[in-house]
């Protein structure tokens, strides 16, 4: 109490900090030597599964090729996606209301829902002129009155047409940045490069089943 009344002054922290890290420090490179010292601890998973011969939860290890640079799956074979009959039965025999389809067909990774008639302003599609027919086959689902095909993961024979109307810019995004007491501040304009297409036809099986 007396050195306290003195004004003695105790460790400061940063002090402390520094004893305690010292500390770990001393200890981890401990640990370290001994690891070094057991060669047993060194020594490949593998090598040690083969000694024991066994490796717990494992029954059996499957040795993998030296020589393997890539993995490749085998290709799936999955039954046809649709029944065709039924399908050009129920477009043909019920009138030209039936015949009507919609198609829902992917772009650049995004998926459009369309019938025929429709305008959809698409991903800039390039290497296509305006006033030109393109075909689309990444068709994932048909559909009309009385049926629906779904891909697996394209309905086979099917496409929808499209005629190319426009190729244009939608309209300018305005990004602004600022940082508080920084002086900074920056406004820049962006627009997205489209393609503006007119659903023409929505086909299947070889105009079987066509849109009126």
């Amino acid at each position: 109490s007396s050195l306290l009344a003195k004004g003695t002054r105790h460790p400061s922290l940063h002090c402390r900090v520094r004893v305690v890290m010292i500390t770990i420090f001393s200890h981890f490179k401990l640990i370290c030597t001994s690891i070094q010292c057991n060669s047993t601890l060194l020594r490949p998973f593998a090598s040690i599964a083969s000694a024991n011969g066994r490796v717990a939860g494992v029954d059996q290890l499957v040795p993998v090729p030296a020589t393997t640079s890539s993995y490749s799956v085998p290709k799936r074979i999955l039954a046809p996606s649709v029944r065709i009959d039924h399908v050009q039965d129920c477009a043909q025999n019920n009138g030209p209301e039936a015949k009507r389809l919609y198609a829902v067909f992917a772009i650049e990774g995004k998926q459009f829902k369309v019938v025929a008639g429709d305008t959809v302003m698409t991903p800039h599609l390039k290497g296509v002129d305006i006033g030109s027919t393109i075909r689309l086959d990444s068709v994932l689902l048909v559909g009309g009155v009385d049926f629906t095909c779904i891909g697996r993961p394209h309905v086979e024979n099917a496409s929808v047409m499209a005629s190319v109307e426009e190729q244009a810019q939608t309209a300018k995004l305005i990004v602004f940045k600022k940082k508080r007491r920084q002086g900074y501040r920056r406004t820049r304009g962006h627009r997205t490069d489209v393609t503006i297409l007119k659903i023409d036809d929505i086909t299947l099986e070889d105009s079987a089943a066509r849109t009126e």
